[in-house]
């Protein structure tokens, strides 16, 4: 069977596609929509069945083939929000200043291009002082918030026509080819991990897959975790996948924080990572050949890991990452195959046997 809109989900082009089309779009946390409606359009003809829960989860549902009672439910939550910035005051002049959604690294903003989502899309260049106008102590400091501007070129009354505090500001959404498979784009973190879990469910559209997937783009991430846990607790999953971004590995970050772009995506063990889940889940990347990196992660935090293993009775969860470059920059660069070998992971867990689910505090 092809995948849905004639794609076949083997062929290199389809998972490009996916991504540059998930990216094309700004929805910052809290302000997702955007993105759910691509998500929706992208997962109809994959389920059996796609809702939109009350915070705003795409929830999509692909039913297994497996027995009664020996069919569980694997959820795969990969987060749909981006981190950008809002706007929270509007200037003399017209001028907006901006406040940050989620973990934005100031110092990149000045000379960025940005998009406001006020009653039209508006783009704007970030101003700061001149360094010609700088004094030499200004020159030492790193750019502050109240030292940040957007000019979008428009005459006040028109600016506060468009124009509302509280406005959603996102990132440059320029997708750049670069060498081979390597892609770079904002919203990465965590857009490819939404087009990672939409390749598994093209390919449980061609294979045969014991246990059904419950398929979750998650809000909120970047900022209260408010999406995964609610799904967690509404949809009660025996089993999570937590699908986000790892830091790639370049100049500057220690090898024992990233993993290598191009080797396949993390399998990651520590905290938030049921060992039984960790050891079927590389067990199953083993045989079916599919490239995988063994990543430690020591903190409870960084991941929606934390509020779905600990929701209501709890249940086992693993995290698996897409290795990323550049991490909450406007340029965030991956490679393709990454991608693709993260969904596979996906797939594959959908028809392990016997997953390992907890029955009793005694499976703990």
């Amino acid at each position: 069977m092809i995948a849905a809109g004639g794609a076949d989900p083997n062929n290199g082009e389809a998972v490009n596609e996916l991504l540059k089309k998930l990216t094309s779009v700004t929805g910052l946390t809290g302000t997702e929509g955007p993105a759910a409606d691509v998500v929706l359009g992208l997962w109809e003809p994959l389920c059996d069945s796609v809702t939109t829960d009350r915070v705003g989860n795409v929830v999509g549902v692909k039913r297994g083939d497996g027995p009664e009672g020996e069919r569980r439910r694997l959820a795969a939550i990969a987060h749909l929000d981006q981190i950008g910035m809002e706007v929270f005051k509007i200037e003399p002049g017209g001028f907006l200043r901006l406040w940050m959604v989620g973990g934005v690294d100031k110092r990149i903003l000045p000379g960025q291009v940005l998009t406001v989502c006020g009653k039209r899309e508006l783009r704007g260049v970030v101003g700061a002082t001149p360094p010609h106008l700088q004094t030499a102590e200004d020159r030492k400091k790193v750019v502050g918030w109240e030292d940040l501007f957007l000019d979008l070129g428009l005459p006040e009354e028109k600016v506060r026509e468009l124009v509302s505090v509280g406005d959603a500001v996102g990132f440059p959404r320029d997708y750049s080819e670069l060498r081979g498979d390597y892609r770079a784009v904002a919203a990465c973190d965590d857009r490819s991990a939404v087009a990672a879990v939409t390749w598994a469910l093209r390919l449980a559209q061609r294979n045969r897959h014991r246990h059904d997937i419950i398929a979750v783009a998650s809000v909120q991430e970047e900022w209260t975790g408010l999406g995964a846990s609610v799904a967690a607790g509404s949809l009660n999953p025996d089993v999570a996948l937590i699908i986000d971004v790892d830091q790639g590995r370049h100049e500057g970050v220690p090898e024992k924080d990233s993993i290598e772009l191009g080797k396949g995506g993390a399998l990651t063990f520590g905290l938030n990572n049921h060992p039984e889940l960790v050891s079927a889940l590389e067990g199953a990347a083993k045989e079916q050949g599919i490239p995988h990196q063994r990543f430690f992660w020591p903190s409870p935090y960084g991941t929606d890991g934390a509020a779905v293993e600990s929701r209501d009775a709890g249940r086992p969860t693993i995290n698996l990452g897409v290795p990323l470059r550049y991490m909450h920059s406007t340029v965030e660069t991956l490679h393709l195959e990454d991608v693709k070998a993260v969904g596979r992971m996906i797939a594959a867990a959908a028809d392990i046997e016997k997953l390992p689910v907890i029955e009793s505090v005694a499976d703990w």
